[in-house]
């Protein structure tokens, strides 16, 4: 089996109203083999992860979900299960998870909660290698304790500070939703024309928020990025599709910033990729467009020239 992708939810979805992962698995050989045809993955998978006991499954009681291993159960479902208790024992409590078919036999959603994004992804990834190891019986290969050390770690380094998590609470209690817009503390209250953010203990109602984003290069790209509007070349934007979304001036305008001077003798932006021989203008080839199109994208007036300026 393969994971096909996995990624997270942070919002409200069609698959919960709180933040969740969703994975995107296949079964591949294992669609035809749950888990009662796999033998001794039960007694391995309780010797491993003993407090999957207290896991009640559809069943409804403690037991609940090894009463189903028992009965016979797809690998996605149990790797749902073993995500959600790799998080339970990192002390972030978290119980919702569902696994779906799809049109496609063998590929299953697998979905289940989580408290901090990084944990969530990477005890999915942890989930799954155990079970494709207790799968083939070497579970003591895996070594759970510093599974469950690297997650603790990650909810340290990215958790939400003191007073900020004392907000969310109360947002939370309060019903109104809320989504975390990056790894400190910005943080997004509400929806649509109401929504609020804060980051620490400041509001939007300030600028200091605006501010300290638009000093942050990085995390202005992200936020743009993020909303749909790209602002220039980031690892997970490829210059291709930068090409492709922004046509012939959104290419040309993202090729000019990353130069300082400009050659001629090209006038389309696949002539200034393919100079470069990597897909993506460098340092070396410059961007070489026409000096018109240059002029229309970046002229600058001088100060005191034109307008009303007196």
């Amino acid at each position: 089996m393969k994971i096909l992708s996995i990624r997270a939810l942070r919002g409200p979805s069609i698959y919960h109203n709180q933040p969740c992962i969703l994975m995107r698995l296949d079964l591949e050989e294992l669609e035809g083999r749950p888990s009662n045809t796999l033998h001794g993955f039960r007694a391995r998978l309780e010797a491993k992860l003993p407090s999957l006991q207290e896991h009640r499954c559809s069943m409804g009681e403690p037991g609940g979900f090894f009463q189903r291993v028992v009965e016979g159960t797809w690998m996605g479902h149990v790797i749902e299960h073993v995500a959600i208790e790799l998080q339970c024992l990192a002390a972030m409590e978290v119980g919702y998870g569902k696994t779906r078919g799809t049109a496609t036999p063998g590929i299953y959603n697998v979905v289940y909660r989580y408290l901090e994004e990084h944990c969530g992804l990477y005890a999915g990834n942890q989930a799954f290698d155990l079970v494709e190891h207790l799968i083939v019986g070497s579970e003591d290969d895996f070594d759970l304790d510093a599974v469950v050390h690297r997650l603790k770690e990650l909810r340290e380094r990215y958790r939400l500070g003191p007073s900020t998590q004392g907000l969310v609470d109360e947002a939370i209690r309060r019903s109104i939703p809320w989504v975390r817009l990056n790894n400190r503390s910005l943080v997004q209250l509400g929806h649509g024309a109401r929504q609020q953010r804060i980051q620490a203990t400041t509001t939007s109602r300030t600028s200091s928020i605006a501010m300290d984003l638009a000093c942050d290069k990085n995390a202005t790209k992200r936020l743009l990025d993020e909303a749909g509007r790209p602002a220039g070349f980031t690892p997970a934007r490829p210059y291709q599709s930068e090409c492709a979304a922004g046509g012939r001036y959104g290419a040309l305008e993202t090729a000019l910033r990353i130069t300082d001077h400009v050659h001629s003798n090209h006038s389309t932006i696949g002539t200034v990729a393919g100079s470069s021989g990597a897909g993506r203008p460098d340092r070396s080839a410059r961007s070489q467009l026409p000096r018109r199109e240059l002029r229309h994208k970046h002229h600058r007036c001088p100060a005191g020239i034109g307008g009303r300026a007196k």
